[in-house]
């Protein structure tokens, strides 16, 4: 059983924010957080961790952990209040559509939405309203194989 990587984990977020630009205006996806963001809308796909869970030692078998950050910035308009609504409502709409696939395309054997944690931070020199997911998945897998 060949287990997916972190990476792959969340190149599979990434590849399901682009499909969903245009549902949700979202301007511009990125695979990372970022300093400098063009655009009103953008997310930010942030691995976190991976963590090898319930070895079985003569089998080597794993249970994979894997954690993702979805970052929903909203940096339009000088009203904050504006930003933080839009920031929040599009990553629970966001929310609503990872949960649409538990498998994450086949990656894993299951996977959810933890948190949705609302807040702010600098960007550019600015204050930026931001959103911020959080997506465990559980996958299965061998050691060395």
């Amino acid at each position: 059983m060949q287990m997916p990587t972190l990476v792959q984990v969340s190149e599979y977020l990434e590849t399901l924010m682009n499909s969903l630009k245009t549902t949700y205006s979202i301007d511009n996806v990125y695979y990372g957080d970022q300093t400098k963001l063009a655009g009103a809308r953008c997310v930010c796909i942030e691995p976190n961790t991976k963590i090898n869970a319930e070895y079985r030692g003569s089998q080597r078998l794993v249970m994979p952990e894997y954690s993702v950050f979805i970052l929903v910035y909203q940096l339009n308009f000088a009203d904050t209040q504006f930003n933080r609504k839009e920031s929040d409502t599009v990553a629970e709409a966001l929310e609503s559509e990872i949960h649409k696939d538990q498998y994450l395309g086949g990656l894993v054997i299951d996977s959810y939405v933890t948190s949705v944690e609302s807040g702010y931070k600098l960007v550019d020199r600015s204050l930026a309203r931001v959103t911020r997911l959080t997506v465990k998945a559980t996958g299965r897998g061998i050691l060395g194989v």
